[in-house]
């Protein structure tokens, strides 16, 4: 990998990963307020509009992803022409596909909230209402996604990314403060479309600063849409199916045992769902990149593949560690014994499948990126129907804890399957070797992390400084054990021994001051 791409891809994982890292943490900061100020059928209507909205993000046919495909390709070529009219084909799609679909919701509104929710009758109107609105803002909320797509065609995550923390931060504290002021629901869905037009303005003029001699062609060329259809129906099938594979089991818990099982796992479900998310939103930036090489130097591509999967695996699994090894903590302290006692087991068997899981997102994206998007589909169909096969076997016997133990064995069965069939069909082989090494190397730092944990803890009770040990503990020693077992190359070695040094002599000074 030239120094080029490593600067280029350090720094888009970046700023992807903290957009990730601060659209939670300001969404963790806000939602307890706005939901205990806020009516709570005011609130429960305007989640039922958010994801109504959710499923009609399907209607653009995967256009998005191939939008940031084939323009990534076009830079690669400095085809401005065919960029104008890639970006021209999208836009009018995009203007299609939103006036549809806020024309269905404001046609079907009042049948949607009437028949389909139980929303209390004085709470009709309002609930209408909003949903009209929130059905064109879906219109400008679109044109937003394409252009913000755009700066990632480009591999400028810096710019995109940056823009959507900002404007996530804005969005939420003025969202707080029409609560904080009094306000309702329609004012804040009216402030949504406000908010919406003066993103779409912002975005237009980064893309102008970004693309000059950008021009936009009022025709949509049939050829690029018809290519981006093709692409892009693939992806969106695949999405289509891995929302499935993800909410499946939630679906068959709750009509096979109960909502009070369901309650207890669809907690379990979310928390560990975004070690996954952590580990995407850091990878993301894979996918342009990918597309760039597909079309020249897909040899230097395979080397910055192999070693972005050893990266996506380190962290993972680090995570992992901290997760299951001190799982009984963190839930005591965040959801309670009882939670705890319930759904540790759970817990931890999702978390497990989540970050082998993660272990194809790599691949996912180079697949994509490629080109074959029909891969993943067929990913997403296999871990589908591989999962279905044992949630019928082991979810009557072992309740929410076979729910999680089928999507383990599943995902542990499908993944070097799809990696090796992927590998072989871009790279025209795949490196068993760096797999059954890495694997190893994994298998034997977690086991020894096991062992010293479970023993120190034996000298200690339950505490947030038993906690805090624990998580300093893992994190020293877990890439000591990597540096010794050679899964760490010289400059990654050089730079986990400087910042173990520094850890010492930070701590060295503590001792001295006290």
């Amino acid at each position: 990998m030239n120094m080029f791409n490593k600067k280029k891809l350090l720094s888009n994982s970046i700023f992807s990963g903290a957009s990730f890292f601060i659209s939670i943490l300001v969404r963790l900061i806000t939602m307890p307020y706005v939901f205990n100020h806020l009516n709570i059928n005011e609130y429960g209507i305007l989640a039922l509009i958010t994801n109504i909205l959710a499923y009609f993000s399907f209607f653009d046919l995967g256009v998005g992803r191939s939008i940031i495909k084939f323009l990534s390709e076009n830079d690669r070529k400095n085809d401005i022409d065919q960029f104008n009219k890639y970006l021209s084909t999208g836009i009018i799609f995009y203007l299609i596909i939103g006036t549809l679909s806020a024309l269905l919701l404001w046609l079907n509104a009042s049948t949607i909230v009437i028949s389909y929710f139980k929303i209390p009758h004085e709470f009709h109107k309002i609930a209408i209402t909003c949903l009209i609105i929130s059905g064109f803002n879906f219109l400008i909320v679109i044109q937003n996604q394409l252009l913000v797509s755009i700066p990632e065609a480009f591999n400028r995550f810096d710019i995109s990314k940056l823009f959507q923390i900002i404007s996530n931060i804005l969005s939420s504290i003025i969202t707080l403060l029409i609560v904080y002021f009094g306000y309702g629901l329609t004012e804040i869905v009216y402030f949504n479309v406000l908010f919406g037009f003066l993103t779409l303005f912002v975005n237009y003029k980064i893309l102008k600063q970004l693309v000059p001699t950008v021009k936009f062609i009022l025709k949509i060329d049939i050829l690029i849409l018809k290519k981006m259809l093709k692409f892009g129906l693939i992806v969106m099938l695949g999405n289509v199916v891995f929302t499935g594979y993800t909410l499946f089991d939630l679906t068959y818990i709750g009509s096979i045992i109960g909502a009070s099982a369901l309650a207890y796992y669809s907690v379990s479900s979310t928390a560990s769902r975004y070690l996954h998310g952590v580990v995407g939103s850091i990878l993301l930036p894979l996918f342009p990149l990918a597309s760039e090489h597909s079309v020249s130097n897909k040899l230097n591509f395979e080397n910055i593949y192999y070693k972005a999967n050893k990266f996506s695996i380190i962290l993972a699994v680090y995570l992992c560690l901290i997760l299951c090894i001190l799982s009984k903590d963190i839930l005591n302290i965040w959801m309670g014994e009882n939670f705890t006692k319930n759904a540790q087991i759970s817990f931890v068997l999702l978390v497990i499948s989540w970050t082998v899981f993660s272990f194809t997102i790599v691949t996912f994206q180079t697949s994509e990126g490629f080109g074959f998007p029909k891969f993943n589909l067929y990913f997403a169909l296999t871990c589908t129907i591989c999962s279905i096969v044992f949630y019928k076997i082991l979810i009557p016997k072992l309740g929410i804890d076979g729910a999680a133990l089928s999507r383990l064995i599943s995902i542990i069965i499908v993944a070097p399957l799809y990696i090796g069939f992927v590998e072989k069909k871009i790279f025209n082989g795949n490196k068993i070797k760096f797999w059954t090494k890495t694997i190893a190397i994994i298998i034997i730092s977690s086991i020894t992390i096991y062992i010293s944990i479970i023993y120190i803890q034996k000298f200690y009770k339950p505490s947030i400084l038993r906690l805090a040990f624990s998580l300093i503990f893992i994190s020293v020693l877990y890439p000591v054990l990597l540096f010794k077992l050679g899964m760490l190359e010289i400059y990654e070695k050089v730079q986990i021994k400087k910042a173990l040094l520094k850890f010492s002599i930070i701590k060295q000074k503590k001792n001295e001051n006290n």
